[in-house]
Parts: C-alpha cells; sequence; structure tokens
C-alpha cells in the first residue's frame, strides 16, 4: 500500500491550519471522539453518542454509529481534508460539489455542477452556524491531499 496524490474540488470555506483546535467536537473528544460526524448527529438529530464505555456494549456503539452514518449522508454539508494525513487542513463544503481524483483516476465535471444556488449557499451557512464554525464567503477551491 502506497502513498496517494489527489485532486480535490470543493464549494465552500477553507479553515487556515489550526483553526481545527476550537471546534466543539474537538475540544470535547471524550464525548464526540474529535469528530464532526458525531457532533453534527447530537446536535442536529438528538443522537447522542452513547454514556457507557465501548467495551461494555460494543452493540450499542455499532447501532449509535450505523444511525450517525445515516443522518451524515443526509447532511447537505461536509467537513473534509486536504494537504496530508500528517497536517490535514480543514474545509466545510456542499457535499454535493465534492470532487476527487486520483493521479490515475481523472474525474469528469459537468459544467451545471459548478452553480451553487442561493438555497444551497443557506445550507452552508445554517451547517456553519450549527457546528460553530466561522462564517466567510464561500469560494470554489482545487487543493490537493497527500496520504
Amino acid at each position: 500500500m502506497g502513498n496517494s496524490a489527489d485532486a480535490i474540488v470543493f464549494f465552500g470555506i477553507h479553515f487556515e491550519e489550526g483553526a481545527e483546535g476550537e471546534w466543539a467536537w474537538v475540544e470535547e473528544p471524550e464525548k464526540y471522539g474529535e469528530t464532526w460526524e458525531n457532533f453534527y448527529a447530537d446536535k442536529v438529530h438528538k443522537i447522542s453518542p452513547p454514556e457507557v464505555p465501548w467495551e461494555e456494549d460494543e452493540e450499542l456503539y455499532s447501532s449509535y454509529w450505523d444511525e450517525v452514518r445515516r443522518v451524515e449522508r443526509l447532511s447537505p454539508c461536509v467537513i473534509g481534508t486536504h494537504s496530508s494525513g500528517e497536517c490535514p487542513m480543514y474545509y466545510v463544503a456542499l457535499a454535493r460539489t465534492v470532487e476527487s481524483a486520483s493521479w490515475d483516476e481523472p474525474a469528469e465535471l459537468g459544467l451545471s455542477s459548478l452553480e451553487v444556488s442561493d438555497s444551497e449557499l443557506q445550507q452552508l451557512k445554517e451547517f456553519c452556524e450549527v457546528m460553530g464554525l466561522q462564517w466567510a464567503e464561500p469560494k470554489w477551491y482545487l487543493a490537493s491531499y497527500w496520504g
């Protein structure tokens, strides 16, 4: 298994290095496991992490993670990383706009996919508010990931 160099295109907000240190799910790792998906499931869908240790009830955690993945797929937005696994830099984006391509597998972009509606901008803004992310004017980005 080797490293891969991927290109990532997205419409959203890019955060400077270190911004993630201020995010609620990072500040409460014992509750959210430092993942935005767990925080989102709790804040938007009231699906809280189990209060017992994982080792005590693996089935309960399995059900919990299934629910988290279900609501994550319903989210109009995602939080992702670019740069590298060793030094990740974060972004929030409209989920439908995130496209990636590996060095040997190009991705085709249709021009209509580059259009962003006012309602999608509102969804992105609301997602940032719920997640406690600093709002900035969203843009189209082309980034890379090495990992």
